[in-house]
């Protein structure tokens, strides 16, 4: 196996780490061949006493998506060279993301509004004027609120890590580390995203999709992903005419904590972020909208 792929991933569904190491993955069983450039592997399985191809895409450093074929009797699948005529192109996609991945970078520049919202396949409404994708003080990090569709559906409010991105034809993929612990009780450790990468860079507004089950398979149904059309926010235009309601340049330099060092304080300009230094989800972003003189 690549060396860059030993360690532990974590895959939905299961109960614990999935380890990589150089000739064996765990559940699946020891490799005993490869075709390096198709990415197919050809695992044995002793414990059930069979055989099964597995093919590897690589996506990025942090994430590996697989297909795998039948467990088979070693008889009927005993050469590398049979396994691309194994696998159905319509087999399960299943995703593994690294579990000490490093943040990266967001392919999205928060803030935005949203113009439109569709869930579960039908338009919402009641949740568009209050729902937004805030920024963070690091570029890898920001937060999705969106507000319930009706009385009966719970509002959603996320504080997203980056930690992979890719693209493929004309849309560009990311996900996110979830931090906060609304959706852990799901299983929902990770979000994926995707957009249209020219309708981005070109447009006003665009579409961002997003599934929140962690294997990205229900980016593309209409049904199953949640859909939002973004615009982007030039909020200091809003207090361009307010200069006094960026903070003083004296205080941004440093970074500021509790007595108690448990919170630290960034301060940029017309913001104010809090971090809570031992629980991320608890990080909150303020932005100045006045300043009132009280003297």
């Amino acid at each position: 196996m690549p060396t860059t792929w030993l360690g532990l991933w974590y895959q939905r569904g299961m109960s614990s780490l999935l380890e990589i190491t150089i000739d064996h993955i765990q559940t699946k069983g020891r490799c005993i061949d490869v075709l390096p450039i198709q990415q197919y592997y050809l695992f044995t399985d002793r414990i059930n006493r069979c055989t099964r191809c597995l093919l590897f895409i690589e996506r990025d450093t942090n994430l590996l998506q697989y297909r795998e074929s039948e467990c088979n009797d070693a008889d009927d699948l005993s050469s590398i060279n049979l396994c691309p005529n194994m696998i159905a192109p319509d087999a399960p996609l299943y995703t593994l993301h690294r579990n000490d991945s490093k943040p990266q970078s967001c392919p999205i520049q928060p803030p935005f509004l949203l113009l439109k919202l569709i869930k579960d396949g039908s338009i919402c409404h009641r949740s568009s004027s209050s729902s937004y994708i805030g920024e963070c003080i690091n570029d890898y990090q920001f937060r999705l609120h969106l507000s319930s569709c009706s009385p009966y559906h719970q509002t959603l409010d996320l504080q997203l890590l980056c930690v992979a991105t890719w693209i493929e034809g004309f849309h560009t993929y990311f996900v996110t580390r979830i931090l906060s612990k609304q959706h852990h009780h799901n299983d929902n450790q990770y979000a994926c995203f995707y957009y249209i990468t020219k309708e981005k860079d070109i447009s006003s507004s665009f579409s961002l999709s997003m599934a929140t089950d962690g294997s990205c398979r229900d980016l593309n149904s209409r049904h199953m992903a949640t859909v939002m059309t973004l615009s982007s926010i030039n909020r200091y235009m809003v207090n361009e005419s307010n200069i006094s309601c960026i903070y003083p340049e004296e205080f941004q330099p440093y970074e500021w904590y509790s007595l108690n060092r448990t919170i630290q304080m960034f301060i940029r300009n017309n913001d104010i972020e809090l971090n809570h230094i031992e629980q991320n989800e608890y990080n909150k972003r303020f932005h100045c909208l006045q300043s009132i003189n009280s003297s």
